[in-house]
């Protein structure tokens, strides 16, 4: 017989195996990892091969100058970064920083920046074979930032449009 202890210990043994094991994914599947995070309730994607660094906003340093939809300019490993409002172009109502507030950074090409965030969810994976356009009356930038939305509502953001559509460094690449 099997004390308390020894069952316990087995059931904790499972669990760990159970975590350890990798998910295999089909050779079949359409997906892409997404990075996932939240603005203004809303539940959003960035594929994750354009991500390089998520951290808390702690030092924003504004620029004059500058349109509305760009905060300033933060620091990273002695850099200095943009740090854009992506809610702007999403049509989503302004809304006042926070402590809790976490940047992305991201790179497309040689071009880095960072989106405002309001709460991070964290890598994940989308399967495309799922992912539904959205038909919606923003403008023509915000529409070309969505690339689609999910079962579970999540919106998929064509992050790379944004350095398409917008000159969101004020004519100046130096950020």
């Amino acid at each position: 017989m099997k004390t308390r202890t020894d069952i316990e210990r087995q059931i904790f043994h499972d669990r760990a195996t159970a975590l350890a094991q990798k998910t295999v994914l089909s050779e079949k599947s359409a997906g892409i990892p997404v990075f996932s995070f939240f603005l203004a309730r809303e539940r959003y994607a960035i594929e994750a091969k354009y991500i390089q660094h998520v951290f808390p906003l702690q030092d924003l340093t504004p620029l004059p100058g500058l349109p509305s939809y760009h905060l300033g300019i933060t620091s990273l490993e002695r850099k200095f970064i943009s740090v854009i409002k992506i809610e702007y172009f999403l049509r989503i109502p302004d809304r006042s920083l926070s402590s809790l507030n976490r940047v992305i950074l991201i790179q497309i090409d040689s071009i880095r920046f960072c989106i405002l965030t309001d709460r991070i969810e964290g890598l994940d994976f989308m399967d495309t074979t799922e992912i539904k356009q959205v038909k919606s009356k923003e403008s023509q930038t915000g529409n070309s930032l969505i690339q689609g939305m999910d079962v579970s509502g999540k919106i998929l953001l064509k992050i790379q449009n944004l350095l398409e559509n917008v000159d969101f460094f004020g004519g100046n690449k130096c950020f």
